[in-house]
């Protein structure tokens, strides 16, 4: 696989963390009756996030615990307060404001300031959406007409299996990379000053 790695610089290294998980996969997720395994990717994204810049490994049980981190009456996290719970801030850019996330993730990538970024992608023809933690800056794949991609940590045991994936999805050497121009949002935190 030939690629070109346009800065070679890192924001924090997400470690991959489960939402299937045995620990805490049947576990009801926020307010909701919903489980960890069934809506719990942005839950096991911000877990990887919180591990990397606080140097506290959290997993999913441990964010889960913190009700004011959800959405009151429902599974869905609420980024601002769950980052507010751990000392991080939090900001968030869409495709539909910004157009091209990739430029955005390169310029984040740039910074001195270390960020964890979480990604939102459609992952099937359905267009249901998913979030993975993001590593870095972009990568372009000649291969792939010069498309740009993103390399990805999964939250979800499924990130790692091709089969399961859209086919634009790249696999290579136990790496995953995807489609900037795929990207819906990402959600970007760093520690408080």
């Amino acid at each position: 696989m030939n690629f070109v790695d346009r800065f070679g610089l890192e924001n924090v290294s997400l470690v991959f963390i489960d939402m299937h998980d045995e620990d805490w996969a049947e576990n009801e997720i926020g307010y909701s009756k919903k489980k960890i395994k069934e809506i719990g990717c942005y839950l096991a994204g911000f877990s990887e996030v919180v591990t990397a810049l606080t140097d506290e490994e959290k997993n999913p049980d441990d964010i889960n615990g913190k009700n004011s981190s959800f959405v009151e009456g429902s599974g869905s996290m609420n980024p601002e307060q769950a980052a507010s719970n751990y000392g991080l801030e939090y900001d968030y850019w869409t495709r539909r404001v910004q157009v091209d996330l990739g430029i955005k993730l390169d310029a984040l990538n740039a910074e001195e300031t270390k960020y964890g970024v979480l990604a939102q992608i459609p992952y099937n023809a359905a267009g249901d959406t998913h979030w993975v933690g993001v590593s870095g800056g972009t990568t372009t794949f000649i291969e792939e007409g010069a498309q740009t991609y993103v390399k990805v940590t999964g939250t979800s045991q499924n990130d790692y299996n091709e089969f399961s994936r859209p086919e634009n999805w790249i696999y290579d050497n136990g790496d995953v990379y995807i489609p900037t121009s795929e990207i819906l949002q990402i959600h970007t935190f760093k520690k408080n000053k």
